[in-house]
């Protein structure tokens, strides 16, 4: 993690500190990879997708900063050798986007709600838009 967060281009220091920011940023990657792959372990998109426009608007902004993300150049930035810019769009990421605004509150919803509540609640917003789709929903 080290070699991959340090730009090479110029001189490299390594210190104590320096590994203890390193070991501090890879545990919060991990951390949040393990948060989102224990929550979605059982996620079969065949029964448990939801359609994009029947999303609740958070999930939408996650996955909106996820493409932002992603669009920022990762390849280009792999193609040149620069690591050290994934590394920091990755920590920025899992911190910031992600661990800073959007697990928390998914945490609350999930502890709060159960496994099917989120189809469910979609569900009854359609019941009740259009009250002939109750018995479907």
């Amino acid at each position: 993690m080290w070699v991959a967060a340090t730009d090479y281009s110029g001189e490299l220091f390594i210190s104590d500190e320096i590994l203890k920011r390193v070991v501090e940023s890879y545990r919060r990657i991990r951390n949040t990879l393990r948060f989102l792959l224990a929550n979605t372990a059982d996620f079969d998109p065949a029964t448990d997708a939801v359609p994009l426009d029947e999303l609740l608007e958070i999930d939408r902004y996650a996955l909106a900063a996820a493409q932002r993300a992603r669009r920022r150049g990762a390849r280009r930035d792999y193609a040149r050798y620069e690591f050290h810019l994934v590394v920091q769009r990755l920590q920025t990421f899992c911190s910031e986007d992600l661990g800073g605004f959007y697990l928390d509150v998914l945490k609350d919803r999930l502890y709060t709600t159960g496994k099917t509540s989120a189809r469910a609640a979609l569900g009854a917003d359609r019941a009740r838009a259009d009250p002939r789709r109750a018995a479907r929903c």
